[in-house]
């Protein structure tokens, strides 16, 4: 009785067939498992992003799907650079004079996609503004030194349209 394939494929078929059978089965072999290996999460990325290109222009846009927060735009989110010096403008000045918009809108994105990392990670890279958030802001000026671990913080690692993104701060 003949050895099946999976017994010649592991060696299990007895000398003569896994020396007669083994360079055919070891390519075949080779070819299925890069094809899983390679291939098929390839195409399974592909696949996901032709779907969310398609449904954000076809579909999410009118919906007002981007993320939009409430409780953080406007003058609340520019702080009031003024309380410490008077020369500087008030929120609601900034406010008047600031246009909000996405990074896709900018005119340094026209006809391309934005990149969440571009260039090299340094301190010098962040702003605090007026939030009182100068703890966070130093932490991850002190993380920026080492740059892959900006990079393995950031789960979402790719320009999201939507503008959320997920983010490990621990280690």
């Amino acid at each position: 009785m003949p050895p099946t394939a999976k017994q010649i494929y592991y060696g299990r078929a007895g000398t003569l067939w896994n020396v007669l059978c083994c360079p055919i089965m070891s390519t075949v072999g080779l070819i299925v498992k890069s094809v899983l290996t390679y291939l098929v999460p390839c195409g399974t990325v592909l696949c996901q992003r032709l779907a969310v290109r398609c449904l954000w222009k076809h579909f999410c846009c009118c919906i007002r799907w981007p993320y939009e927060d409430d409780t953080f735009f406007g003058a609340q989110a520019l702080g009031d650079h003024s309380k410490n010096d008077a020369k500087n403008p008030t929120a609601k000045r900034m406010e008047k004079e600031t246009d909000w918009v996405r990074a896709h809108e900018l005119d340094a994105f026209k006809n391309k996609t934005p990149q969440l990392f571009e260039g090299d990670i340094e301190p010098n890279d962040l702003c605090q503004g007026a939030v009182g958030d100068c703890w966070l802001v130093a932490a991850f000026a002190c993380a920026s030194e080492f740059p892959d671990m900006i990079r393995h913080m950031f789960l979402t690692k790719e320009y999201n349209p939507r503008g959320l993104y997920k983010i490990r701060i621990y280690h």
